[in-house]
């Protein structure tokens, strides 16, 4: 109840079109629509497809951002479609942190955790240990898999069998920040 609706886990490669509803969206779908409804259109073409590679990082050097993903349409029989979209993504993490310095004095990192050892785990293990700064701010790494299936097949005039999957895997390392 506490864990809104993550749409990040559709990708975008299996988006047709999304439409966004505000005014009038509880007469076509209920009263639970009364703030509006976002219709996530899947693709449903049985043929064609498309990869796309995208990849950039920030100014400063960090942050590379690599993204590949695809789609592909296939005909099932002849009056029905299976659709398959991927996508992977990775981010590198980003660090935008600063010194914390009091008004009247400085808490230098490496100074506290040479005077305090059995603290430095505070600060990272040993190969993270980073004594510039105590707080790190910035994007996390992350990394996702994320895979889409939509499938229908005419039965009639008026009926037509339909299904879809998804499967969504990432993860996000990101820092506990330090207090005092």
């Amino acid at each position: 109840g506490t864990q809104g609706p993550d749409v990040s886990t559709i990708p975008a490669s299996a988006l047709k079109t999304v439409e966004v509803l505000r005014d009038g969206a509880a007469a076509q779908y209920g009263s639970d629509a009364i703030a509006g409804v976002i219709n996530c259109i899947l693709k449903d073409a049985p043929e064609g497809g498309e990869i796309t590679f995208q990849t950039g990082q920030y100014y400063e050097g960090d942050g590379e951002d690599l993204m590949l993903s695809g789609n592909i349409g296939l005909p099932l029989g002849e009056n029905g479609f299976v659709n398959i979209s991927l996508e992977g993504t990775s981010a590198q993490g980003t660090d935008r942190g600063k010194q914390w310095a009091a008004p009247d004095s400085s808490f230098d990192v490496a100074a506290y955790v040479a005077a305090n050892p059995e603290y430095a785990y505070l600060f990272g293990s040993s190969e993270d240990f980073d004594t510039s700064h105590v707080q790190l701010w910035g994007q996390p790494d992350a990394k996702a898999f994320r895979a889409f299936v939509n499938a229908g097949y005419d039965i009639g005039e008026s009926a037509e069998l339909y299904a879809f999957a998804n499967y969504s895997n990432s993860t996000a390392s990101g820092d506990f920040n330090y207090r005092n």
